[in-house]
C-alpha cells in the first residue's frame, strides 16, 4: 500500500459552488508491503510522521523525508501492545495521544514512544483532539447514555474540564458521532459524521457558527435494527 501526504490549497471564490480545491502531492512513504490498513496520521513539532496500522497493531514513525525511524506495539495485553487495534493518534508539546478501537482510555506516550500514562474516559471513544493547552477535546458514547456527556473536554490526568453541549445531538450512538479539530485560534470544529451539520466553538465553548455543506442530505439514511 502506497500512503500519499498532500497539502491542500484552498481558494475559495464567491458561493459555495465556487470553491476550488488543489492537491499537491509532496511525499509519498512506503511501498505496498509495509502498510494493512492505514488508520490516522499525525506529526510532531519535528515533522516527524506518525501513521497507525490497524490490522499490524502497530505505530509506525518515519522522518519529515519518510524514512522509517522505529514502531511501537503489537497485538497483545503486556507494557507496549494493543488490545484493540490503534486508530486515533494526536500530538501536542511533547506528547502522543493514542486511542484503541472499542475502548474507553487514551495512553499517552513521548514522542520516542516512552510510556507517559493513561487515562480513562466516561464511555468508548470516537475522536479526540488536543487544544493548544494541552487539554483533550474527547468524543464518545457515554456509559451514562446523556446527551450531556457525548463531548467533553479533559485534562491530562483525566479530569473533566467542562461539557459541550450538542444542540444536534439526538441521544443515539451513530447519529452522536462526529469528527473533531481545533483551529489556530483554538476554536473548536465539530464535524457530524452522519448529520450535515458543523459547528465552530470559541474557547469559552460558545457557538461561533453553524452550517451545513450545500448539495449534501440532512442526514443519512437509517433503518432500524433489532441488535442496536
Amino acid at each position: 500500500m502506497v500512503l500519499l501526504l498532500i497539502t491542500i490549497l484552498f481558494n475559495i471564490l464567491s458561493g459555495p459552488k465556487s470553491q476550488l480545491i488543489n492537491l499537491i502531492k509532496v511525499l509519498e512513504i512506503g511501498v505496498k508491503e509495509d502498510f494493512i490498513r492505514v488508520e490516522e496520521i499525525t506529526t510532531d513539532s519535528a515533522m516527524n510522521i506518525y501513521v497507525t496500522d490497524a490490522y499490524q497493531y502497530v505505530i509506525k514513525k518515519y522522518s519529515s523525508q519518510g524514512i522509517i525511524k522505529s514502531t511501537y506495539g503489537k497485538r497483545g495485553k503486556e507494557n507496549g501492545e494493543f488490545q484493540a487495534f490503534p486508530f486515533k493518534i494526536i500530538y501536542s508539546k511533547g506528547t502522543l495521544g493514542i486511542v484503541e478501537k472499542g475502548l474507553a482510555q487514551i495512553q499517552f506516550l513521548s514522542s520516542e514512544f516512552k510510556a507517559m500514562g493513561r487515562i480513562l474516559t466516561p464511555g468508548p471513544i470516537v475522536d479526540i483532539c488536543f487544544d493548544k493547552h494541552g487539554r483533550i477535546y474527547v468524543n464518545l458514547i457515554p456509559y451514562s447514555r446523556k446527551k450531556e456527556d457525548i463531548l467533553i473536554l479533559m485534562d491530562k490526568s483525566g479530569k473533566v474540564i467542562s461539557k459541550v453541549q450538542l444542540k444536534e445531538a439526538k441521544g443515539e450512538p451513530a447519529f452522536d458521532m462526529v469528527h473533531l479539530g481545533v483551529n489556530k485560534s483554538n476554536d473548536l470544529v465539530v464535524a457530524f459524521r452522519f448529520i450535515n451539520s458543523i459547528s465552530i466553538y470559541n474557547e469559552r465553548l460558545d457557538i461561533i457558527k453553524t452550517f451545513q455543506i450545500a448539495g449534501l442530505p440532512d442526514q443519512a439514511p437509517a433503518k432500524n435494527s433489532y441488535i442496536e
